[in-house]
């Protein structure tokens, strides 16, 4: 894609594809909708819609175990990552090769003091939780930093 409008989103489809994911799994959110719409215009990578994260986890696992290949799952944040927790537990304690990728966007408007204090703990603790259960993971804080994460992925590469 070499228009302007290259987001990230755009450069997650494009990773994926290029490390040979062949299907996705998971559930949309409106935290994962850019990522979904670059997958969808590319038209190479089958989503299969779970019910929940956890179902998305589990289906992701069993086709890392079936194929060989890499599961990947997707997840709305809060509850939704918690929900796929049983399922990436799972796939970490079977050695499959799963990888989970969620995002959360800013509030368009200013937290109160708080309400920030509180979502910082929360995602803290959410990062401790996995941390402990898988064998990588970073958070991206800026769209800015994004693109290096392809390369922290394929440097990790337990797939």
């Amino acid at each position: 894609m070499a228009d302007s409008s290259y987001t990230v989103g755009d450069m997650v489809a494009e990773f994926l594809s290029r490390i040979g994911v062949t299907t996705a799994f998971g559930i949309v959110s409106v935290h994962n909708v850019p990522m979904l719409d670059a997958i969808g215009r590319r038209n190479a990578i089958p989503y299969v819609m779970a019910r929940g994260e956890m179902g998305g986890a589990h289906m992701a696992d069993a086709y890392a175990r079936v194929t060989g290949g890499l599961g990947v799952v997707f997840t709305s944040t809060g509850p939704g990552m918690a929900n796929s927790i049983g399922g990436l537990v799972e796939a970490r304690f079977a050695g499959s090769p799963v990888l989970h990728i969620r995002s959360s966007t800013r509030p368009s408007r200013p937290m109160i003091r708080r309400d920030s204090a509180w979502r910082r703990t929360r995602i803290s603790a959410a990062s401790r939780c996995f941390g402990r259960m898988t064998a990588a993971g970073w958070k991206c804080g800026s769209a800015r930093v994004a693109p290096g994460f392809p390369h922290r992925l394929c440097r990790a590469r337990w797939w």
